[in-house]
């Protein structure tokens, strides 16, 4: 009996001391996931902001894209030590590649706080968009709803507007990532 007990004592001192221990052996991780459909219910449930994604600035800071706006920064936590590699006053990267189903999403709010809108890029497989890396771009409001451009067309895919200006970054894995002051 005093056997028995010793084992199952030891087994439940295991099992507590390592389920402490199970996050730095399996992370969370955001699905690794390019179906738009997927894609849109995890931004419209704002999911980003949970497990599974990485905040990646300290705090909101003024956007370069539209002026009076303030941005924060999430990446997939299986995307997140390529994207802290990035940075927008460097070209090159010194982290490791992007992977297929990576995100990064961007949130764009007044001065307030009050959310305006999103965007994300999500890495597709080799082929899709190579101009870009294979990233799929999108806009939606606050809700997560996708958005229009003045065209009509949708911001959602192959978005030749944000396509423009990450070609340019090529060396760094088409990413701007966040400035170190942001950091």
């Amino acid at each position: 009996m005093h056997w028995r007990n010793t084992m199952l004592r030891t087994l439940f001192a295991t099992i507590l001391c390592c389920s402490g221990c199970l996050s730095t052996i399996i992370p969370d991780h955001a699905p690794a996931t390019t179906d738009d459909a997927t894609v849109e219910l995890m931004l419209a449930q704002r999911q980003f902001e949970g497990a599974g994604f990485a905040r990646v600035n300290r705090a909101p800071f003024a956007s370069d894209l539209e002026d009076g706006r303030v941005v924060t920064m999430y990446v997939s936590a299986d995307a997140a030590a390529a994207y802290k590699g990035v940075t927008p006053d460097t070209d090159g990267s010194a982290g490791p590649a992007f992977p297929v189903g990576g995100m990064v999403v961007r949130t764009s709010s007044d001065p307030s706080g009050k959310l305006l809108e999103l965007t994300f890029m999500v890495k597709h497989e080799p082929g899709y968009f190579p101009e870009v890396g294979d990233f799929a771009f999108g806009v939606t409001d606050a809700a997560g709803t996708p958005q229009n451009g003045d065209d009509g067309a949708p911001l959602w895919g192959k978005v030749a507007d944000c396509a423009t200006c990450h070609e340019t970054r090529a060396a760094s894995g088409f990413l701007f990532g966040v400035a170190a002051a942001h950091r």
